[in-house]
């Protein structure tokens, strides 16, 4: 029903909300063990909602890990829109 499907769009929009504090805390406190997918799935989480950040977080990755994995089309996706 309606209700139904707006309180599990309510409830995923908070766990992506939670997710991002959580990538964006380690990013502040850690090590960088994991860094080049923080940065990563940074960029992929906000580039329906916020594409500055997006383009912010694949920049870094582009700039500061060009020989990454990470550095994928995906991310030259992201920068060019």
């Amino acid at each position: 029903s309606f209700i139904q499907k707006k309180k599990l769009k309510k409830h995923m929009n908070r766990q992506f909300k939670e997710a991002i504090g959580y990538y964006e805390e380690y990013i502040a406190k850690y090590d960088e063990t994991y860094i080049e997918e923080i940065y990563y799935k940074l960029a992929l989480a906000y580039e329906d909602t916020d594409l500055n950040k997006s383009k912010e977080y694949a920049e870094h990755i582009k700039k500061e890990f060009s020989n990454s994995i990470y550095n994928n089309s995906k991310i030259s996706q992201i920068i060019s829109k």
